[in-house]
């Protein structure tokens, strides 16, 4: 007898008040067990970089003008994890290192989201400002939405920060996105414009945020059933301090994902590539290239969502 057939009968003979506590006792369960889980990667992960040796100016240069490719006048966009770097030198020395690399004509992009979900900005009660809200993305991220000159694109979700040159024209705009990783976004412009991606301490499952573009790029037609969409007017001060109302959608997707096996087993090194140096992992990442085969897959059905043995309700 299959699992989905228990189920069925468990539904349909149980009294309805049982399947609640149930289901209460189910949750709970699961609750623990994924705080369990988390602590033993926690604390993992932080033993894993005691172990390191510490990066210096002279190695992380190295890794910017040698196989992560960057040069003058490049646009970049910089996830990071500063805790897995372990530099002997500050974090905004590393950030004065980026600007260096590439010149006054370049632009750097970082990821300044403070909120994780439209659902979660909500709950949380207070308005987004532009100038005070900190990002949940980092502190590198942080450093640059502090840096004098840099601007902040007024989305609560989604904002990105940049740096540099036309800085203004990539940001402007976000606000009236109704996916906030459409062609219009940020996002979308860093594409346009070929530009890169780049993960300091971090691998590309776990920080190419520009993944999500392929979904706004085919919206309706991205090839996985997708929960009701849920819109949000979310409360926001911009830079001048005036208030203002900017719809949020809340999309959720059927299914978990799988980052690493989709990046693993679909893109060649010559869109995205993965490499470590000093036990540290990085990726550069060519979004164009990598937006056109990502949207190529998925109208082959092909994406980074899999799916129980069981189905999933359409």
């Amino acid at each position: 007898m299959g699992v989905q057939v228990i189920n069925n009968l468990l539904k349909q003979y149980t009294p309805q008040l049982l399947l609640e506590n149930l289901k209460g006792v189910r949750s709970v369960i699961n609750k623990v067990r994924n705080t369990h889980r988390e602590r033993l990667r926690s604390r993992k992960r932080k033993k894993f970089i005691q172990s390191l040796e510490c990066l210096s100016e002279g190695n992380i240069a190295g890794l910017l003008s040698g196989p992560l490719g960057i040069r003058k006048n490049d646009i970049v966009m910089i996830h990071s994890s500063m805790d897995m770097l372990k530099l002997n030198f500050t974090p905004v020395r590393l950030l004065n290192l980026l600007q260096d690399v590439v010149g006054e004509e370049g632009l750097l992009l970082f990821p300044s989201y403070p909120f994780t979900s439209a659902s979660r900005f909500v709950a949380k009660g207070k308005p987004f400002d532009l100038k005070r809200t900190p990002t949940t993305a980092g502190l590198l991220s942080e450093l640059a939405r502090r840096t004098p000159g840099a601007l902040r694109s007024l989305h609560p979700t989604k904002s990105v920060c940049a740096i540099g040159k036309n800085a203004r024209d990539i940001i402007s705009g976000h606000e009236k996105c109704e996916y906030p990783f459409d062609e219009m976004s940020p996002y979308g412009s860093l594409i346009k414009l070929n530009g890169k991606v780049i993960g300091l301490g971090v691998r590309s499952d776990e920080g190419l945020t520009i993944l999500h573009c392929i979904e706004g790029v085919l919206r309706e037609d991205f090839p996985v059933p997708k929960f009701p969409n849920t819109y949000y007017n979310g409360e926001c001060i911009d830079y001048s301090g005036k208030a203002v109302r900017v719809k949020v959608i809340d999309y959720h997707y059927r299914g978990k994902h799988d980052y690493r096996r989709y990046m693993e087993n679909y893109f060649p090194d010559d869109i995205c590539y993965d490499f470590e140096e000093k036990r540290r992992p990085f990726f550069v990442c060519q979004s164009k290239l990598f937006l056109d085969f990502g949207v190529k897959l998925a109208r082959q059905g092909i994406t980074w969502y899999t799916f129980p043995e069981r189905g999933v309700e359409k």
